[in-house]
C-alpha cells in the first residue's frame, strides 16, 4: 500500500467533515426558526418584527416583496437572538459597543449615545442656534401664559442626562468640546430674563451622587435615589407657593439594595440577564397614602403601554393640591413620591415636546409640571 493513501483518505474526511459542518451551519438559521429559536425582536427591540410577506398581487407588491422577505429572514432567521448575545459579550469584553446607539463606559457602565444625539449633546456638539433657542423660550413662555390664565402654576423639570452626572465611566475619545451645551444655554438665556420656573435638578443630582450611585450603570435613567433627590428639589419648589404641600424625606422610606437585571441598554444588546446591578429600593416606612390608581383609557398592557397611558393616582390627602406631570419615562420613578404629596397626582406623556391642554383642561390641576429628560432639549416643541 501507498504510504500516500493513508493521507488522501485523511484529506478526503477532513473536506467531508468541514462540507458537514458548512451544511449545518448555512441549516441552522432555518431549523433554528422552524423549531422555534426565532429572533427575539419583540422583547430585546421593542418593536414589533417584521411579518411574512404574502403573495404578491400586483407589480407594486412583486417590486417590493424582495425587500419585505429580507426583513422577515432577518427578524425571524433562528438563534438570532442568541447570535447578537454572543456579538455583544465579545464586543464588551473589547471595550467597544456592536452598535453605534450606546456607548460600553468603565467599571460595567453602559451610555446611550444616538438617541436625540445624546452625546454630541453633552460633548457641546450639538447646540442650540439662537435662533432654536428663542424659539424654545418663547413656546414654553406662551404655555405658561396660556396655564397662569387659568390660575395653574407652570414648573419645567429637567433631568440631568447620564453622562452630565457621571462622566468619569465615559471612554477618553468622549470628550467635551465645549462646556456650554444645550441645557447650559437656556439656563443663561433664562438669566437674562423670562418668567419660566425651571427646577435645577443637576445640582440636587449632583450632590446626592456624592453619597449613593443615583444612576443605573446598565441603563440611561436615574434610579429611585435619583428620582428621590429629584422629587425633593421640585417639592421643595412648589412649597413657596403651596406650603401645605408635605415634602416626604429620604428618612420616611426604608432603602435597600437588590440585585436585578435592570438596563434598558443592555437588555437591547441582549445581555440584560447577565449582567444585573444593585438597585436601591424605596418603601415608605409607615404606609403609602395613595388609595388607588386609574387608567382612564383602558389599562395598558406592559411597561411601554403604561409610559403612554393617562394615568392618575388619589391619595387620601383631600386638601392638598392637584399635580399634573407632562412626563417621559424619567418619571416613573418620580411617580414613587410625587403621588405621596398631592391629592391627586396626573401623569400624561407629552408625545416628546407635545403640550396635552385638553387634558389640562379635563383634569384641572393646580399644578402642571412639564418632565423633560435633558437630551429632550432637541426636540421641536409643539406651539
Amino acid at each position: 500500500m501507498s504510504t500516500t493513501e493513508p493521507s488522501l483518505r485523511r484529506n478526503r474526511t477532513a473536506r467531508l467533515v468541514a462540507l458537514v459542518l458548512f451544511a449545518i451551519a448555512l441549516s441552522a438559521p432555518v431549523a433554528g426558526m422552524i423549531a422555534g429559536y426565532g429572533g427575539g425582536v419583540a422583547a430585546i427591540e421593542f418593536r414589533k418584527p417584521a411579518p411574512l410577506p404574502g403573495i404578491p398581487a400586483s407589480r407594486a407588491e412583486i417590486d417590493s416583496w424582495p425587500s419585505e422577505m429580507d426583513a422577515f429572514l432577518e427578524d425571524h432567521f433562528g438563534f438570532r437572538s442568541q447570535l447578537l448575545s454572543l456579538n455583544s459579550r465579545l464586543h464588551v469584553a473589547l471595550g467597544v459597543s456592536p452598535t453605534e446607539k450606546f456607548v460600553i463606559g468603565t467599571d460595567g457602565w453602559f451610555y446611550l449615545r444616538d438617541i436625540d444625539h445624546v452625546l454630541d449633546q453633552y460633548r457641546g456638539v450639538d447646540r442650540f442656534s439662537d435662533e432654536e433657542l428663542e424659539t424654545w423660550v418663547a413656546t414654553m413662555e406662551e404655555h405658561q401664559r396660556w396655564l397662569a390664565a387659568r390660575e395653574i402654576r407652570m414648573l419645567i423639570a429637567i433631568a440631568p442626562m447620564k453622562q452630565t452626572i457621571y462622566p468619569e465611566h465615559l471612554p477618553d475619545w468622549a470628550n467635551v468640546v465645549d462646556e456650554e451645551r444645550r441645557y447650559v444655554q437656556l439656563v443663561e438665556r433664562l438669566a437674562d430674563g423670562s418668567s419660566l420656573e425651571v427646577v435645577d435638578l443637576h445640582g440636587p443630582l449632583h450632590r446626592a451622587a456624592e453619597e449613593n450611585r443615583v444612576y443605573h450603570k446598565t441603563d440611561g435613567h436615574w434610579n429611585q435615589l435619583g428620582a428621590h433627590a429629584a422629587y425633593v428639589a421640585l417639592i421643595e419648589r412648589i412649597r413657596e407657593t403651596h406650603p401645605e404641600v408635605p415634602l416626604r424625606g429620604l428618612d420616611w422610606f426604608d432603602v435597600s439594595w437588590e440585585r436585578e437585571a435592570v438596563g434598558t441598554i443592555t437588555h437591547r444588546l441582549n445581555i440584560g440577564m447577565s449582567t444585573p446591578e444593585e438597585l436601591p429600593k424605596l418603601k415608605p416606612r409607615s404606609g403609602t397614602h395613595v388609595l388607588r390608581t386609574e387608567f382612564p383609557d383602558g389599562n395598558p398592557l406592559g411597561p411601554l403601554g403604561v409610559l403612554h397611558a393617562t394615568q392618575v393616582i388619589e391619595s387620601d390627602l383631600p386638601s392638598r393640591p392637584k399635580i399634573l406631570l407632562l412626563r417621559d419615562s424619567f418619571a416613573n420613578d418620580l411617580a414613587r413620591f410625587v403621588p405621596e404629596s398631592f391629592a391627586r397626582t396626573v401623569l400624561v406623556h407629552h408625545g416628546y415636546g407635545h403640550f396635552r391642554r385638553r387634558l389640562i383642561l379635563e383634569h384641572e390641576p393646580d399644578i402642571v409640571v412639564y418632565e423633560m429628560i435633558e437630551r429632550g432639549l432637541e426636540w421641536e416643541l409643539q406651539p
